[in-house]
């Protein structure tokens, strides 16, 4: 009997100091790159909790954006999101296809590619668009946020927080602490 293998999720790019070593290669491209190219983690790694810290603007939003992409797109899980920024109101949307047929440019707001003086770039690992496109369009998403979009896919979302226990909350918290958070 053969074993299938399990999931992995491509959580970002292998660096090189702080950059994106495949993408600092004259020749980079959308979909050329190696397995080896990519930090990737097996789906049951994500099984348990996490904790993403980091100071403002280091990109956990886009991180996490990422990761929960992958988790979509590679498992069977369902996801919830409490977004209290709008961080991922657009999760529904995806880039134009010249953001993987065009390389950038200085003068040009779309296309694929680094630019080191903005440590930024749009860097897909799909070759295409449509390959993206036809995973993603398949997975259910509903967006709820405090002012929704006049999208389909987003609701507004209403929740009458009182009425929440903080047990919910504080369950897999020690004694003192649920003791403390029962006090603030």
């Amino acid at each position: 009997m053969s074993k299938t293998p399990e999931s992995e999720l491509a959580l970002g790019w292998k660096l090189k100091g702080l950059e994106p070593e495949y993408w600092l290669k004259a020749t980079a491209a959308p979909g050329r790159h190696q397995l080896h190219d990519v930090v990737r983690v097996p789906a049951s790694s994500m099984a348990n909790h996490m904790v993403v810290v980091a100071q403002s603007g280091s990109g956990k939003s886009l991180f996490l954006g990422r990761m929960l992409e992958e988790l979509l797109l590679e498992t069977s899980s369902r996801v919830v999101i409490f977004d209290p920024n709008s961080d991922f109101r657009s999760v529904g949307e995806y880039f134009e296809p010249e953001f993987w047929t065009e390389k950038a440019s200085p003068e040009r707001k779309t296309g694929y590619g680094y630019d080191r003086d903005k440590g930024r770039g749009f860097l897909p690992t799909e070759s295409s668009r449509d390959l993206f496109h036809d995973r993603w369009k398949s997975i259910s998403k509903i967006v709820s946020s405090a002012e929704p979009e006049e999208k389909d896919y987003h609701q507004k979302l209403q929740i009458d927080w009182p009425t929440i226990s903080i047990d919910i909350l504080i369950d897999d918290l020690d004694a003192t602490l649920q003791t403390e958070v029962r006090s603030v």
